[in-house]
């Protein structure tokens, strides 16, 4: 679907993207995760053939990204969350109508689909709807509807839940999931909330300082990064720790708050050893997740 090798970009002596490289396969569904300036949207207009690599190989659905042909654009869907393709002071059943004629999609057809699709993101009651009037989740939704009319095999989102409430995101994800589940597409998701990223993709690529920092399954990499855990403890005295390795020790809010790396010293020898010094009356592990192991890097790398 997308093989993307050795790849740079730079504007004049500003380097952008560094020696790039993965493959995306038919029916991934993938996180583009990174600080502003890391490259996301770069790279995206890059596979979207908006801007052309410095160096590097860079095919897109069998093609060079660059040079995508009529053919092969009408196979990507696009939705950003700072941009429209909606007709700003048109009913959005004219922009819908005007997306199936672009992409030769037959009336029965697009009948068929825009049903399906407005049922499905629930925008039925809006077709005669100006996308002004709407409210940031109602646009999104109608967006994802734009980009999935022509059914897709690559869906790109760039930042496309931005300002919407949670509810809505919860909803978005879900309907993006199972459509991607019932039609083997491709999904390129690049954002910030890392929560949604966690909710939507296996696979995750994680840019820092222009260059890939880890590609590959999203729970590897929390237990490849992410080694600190929290254990929050009620117990009926103050047990003293000794010389256990852990990072901190406190309490906090009536709870006993002990911070550990699980490569140092597992949980299990923790809870045995404070067993041993008094009663344990309730117990948490705090697993780190997503988007702790990403503060963590680059909170450890800022210093």
């Amino acid at each position: 679907m997308i093989v993307v090798d050795k790849l740079s970009k730079s504007y004049g002596e500003k380097n952008v993207l560094e020696n790039i490289s993965f493959h995306i396969s038919e029916g991934e569904c993938v996180g583009l995760i990174g600080l502003n300036g890391a490259g996301k949207t770069t790279l995206i207009n890059i596979l979207l053939g908006k801007l052309k690599a410095s160096s590097g190989l860079v095919r897109v659905l069998q093609q060079d990204s660059a040079a995508l042909n009529r053919e092969a654009l009408r196979k990507i869907g696009y939705v950003s969350g700072t941009g429209t393709q909606l007709w700003k002071n048109m009913r959005l059943r004219y922009s819908f109508e005007s997306c199936a004629a672009m992409h030769n999609i037959s009336d029965r057809d697009y009948k068929i689909r825009l049903s399906e699709l407005c049922s499905a993101l629930q925008i039925s009651e809006l077709l005669s709807s100006e996308p002004h009037r709407l409210s940031m989740g109602q646009r999104m939704r109608c967006e994802l509807v734009y980009a999935l009319l022509p059914h897709p095999k690559l869906l790109i989102l760039d930042e496309a839940t931005i300002g919407i409430d949670i509810a809505a995101k919860n909803f978005i994800l879900q309907c993006i999931d199972n459509m991607r589940r019932q039609n083997h597409m491709t999904v390129i998701y690049a954002g910030h909330y890392l929560k949604e990223v966690e909710q939507l993709c296996e696979r995750i690529i994680v840019l820092d300082h222009r260059a890939i920092l880890f590609d590959g399954n999203l729970h590897k990499f929390v237990d490849e990064y992410g080694s600190f855990c929290t254990l929050k403890l009620k117990c009926d005295a103050l047990p003293d720790l000794e010389d256990l390795p852990v990072e901190k020790f406190c309490i906090a809010d009536q709870n006993i708050v002990i911070e550990f790396n699980k490569r140092k010293i597992g949980t299990a020898e923790i809870i045995r050893h404070i067993r041993q010094k008094c009663e344990i009356r309730d117990i948490k592990l705090i697993e780190p997740n997503l988007e702790d192991t990403i503060k963590k890097i680059y909170a450890r790398e800022a210093d």
